[in-house]
Parts: C-alpha cells; structure tokens; sequence
C-alpha cells in the first residue's frame, strides 16, 4: 500500500501550464467543477474594479492594501 499524500503535495506533482483549456474549481457546495478559461476570464474580469476619474480602482476597494496617493496635482 503506498501512503495517503496530502492535497498540498498532489497538487505540488502537478505539471504547470500555460495554454489551458479548463480550470478545476469548487462549487459553492464544494463539489468539484470545471471552468473553461473564457468564463473564467469573463468571472475574474467582472470581479477587478474600473478605474474612472472619479475611483482610483484597486485603491479605493476593498481589495486594497494600500492607498496611492497622487502628488504633485495642478489646477488647470
């Protein structure tokens, strides 16, 4: 009988890739699922905050660490 490997060391004998076609994911339910990558993409891409004149994006959400702050601004 070999010995029972942990999630964390199957996963480390994983092979990376860079060209996918599916990603393995778990449900809310936590049942395994897979995702093609332009779903995935189109998820991630709804999740990342727009930046507009008015929101500095990542800074101003709830993601963010650290706060950029603009120097040297001018009046027009």
């Amino acid at each position: 009988m070999g010995a029972i490997k942990t999630m964390k060391e199957v996963e480390s004998a994983l092979p990376q890739k860079k060209e996918i076609n599916y990603v393995r994911a778990l449900d809310k339910e936590g049942n395994p699922i897979l995702i093609n990558k332009e779903d995935l993409a189109q998820v991630v891409g709804e999740l990342i905050p727009v930046v507009t004149p008015e929101k500095d994006g990542l800074s101003n959400s709830k993601f963010a660490t650290t706060k950029i702050k603009s120097e040297g601004k001018r009046s027009v």
